[in-house]
């Protein structure tokens, strides 16, 4: 679509693509190991759109030839595992102590709530305790408060737009999609825009960054803390680049 403007910090200068997850899903190790290789080529912000199907993993049991009640023990076993998993995981990326300068991970949250008549709790790996789970948020209309999305899982971090966003299509072309997935590339958008500024004034430090993100977000007063956490990250204020 000419004159369709699409992503956040569109001037990044290095894009890493690794794929984790095929159409008929994945499995942890390969999002762990897929981290993993962000992290050692450098990445400074690593975007999830992807979560545990704790529902689907526990019907695949009884597929097999599980009973109910084993299903749902070992669905229970293996989600709790993720969960260890991915909270170590998380503390190792963010770490910032000067020497290991971490990485920023955003994550979506998860579409398992159906308000009003419930919320879930946010899935892994976005249940990482450090990483920046993302719920999703939309507008009736252009000048309309923000309203939590219907599918947005709870206990966020912080939320996005993610309610009829325009996106590159699976088989190419544009196509109208919602979910925390659509919410999170925003986020770790605003997280590069932060991270560009931070390197240009050599001072990238994954944890310092995020608490700034805290600092400057949109606190959206009128929504409850348990849905959107922080609110929704703001981009820095421009800075002039500096000249040699």
């Amino acid at each position: 679509m000419q004159g369709t403007r699409i992503g956040v910090a569109r001037g990044v200068e290095k894009v890493l693509i690794g794929k984790v997850l095929g159409r008929g899903g994945g499995s942890t190790d390969a999002i762990y190991r897929g981290m993993t290789w962000a992290m050692s080529q450098g990445a400074h912000v690593i975007s999830m759109s992807l979560g545990l199907d704790f529902v689907a993993f526990r019907q695949q049991l009884v597929d097999r030839g599980y009973s109910e009640k084993q299903s749902t023990s070992l669905a229970l076993a293996g989600y709790r595992a993720n969960i260890r998993l991915f909270d170590k995981l998380s503390e190792v990326v963010t770490l910032g102590d000067g020497a290991i300068r971490g990485s920023i991970v955003v994550a979506a949250a998860g579409n398992d709530s159906q308000r009003p008549d419930f919320a879930i709790t946010v899935s892994p790996p976005a249940a990482g305790d450090k990483f920046l789970s993302v719920g999703a948020v939309g507008r009736v209309s252009l000048g309309t408060p923000f309203s939590v999305a219907s599918f947005s899982n709870d206990e966020v971090k912080c939320v996005g737009p993610g309610e009829s966003i325009l996106s590159a299509g699976l088989d190419g072309g544009l196509t109208v999609m919602s979910g925390t997935s659509m919410a999170a590339p925003h986020v770790a958008g605003v997280a590069v825009l932060w991270a560009d500024r931070a390197i240009r004034t050599g001072d990238f430090i994954a944890r310092d960054i995020i608490e700034a993100m805290r600092r400057s977000a949109d606190p959206l007063g009128h929504l409850s803390r348990r849905d959107v956490g922080w609110g929704i990250p703001l981009a820095p204020p421009v800075t002039q680049r500096r000249t040699r």
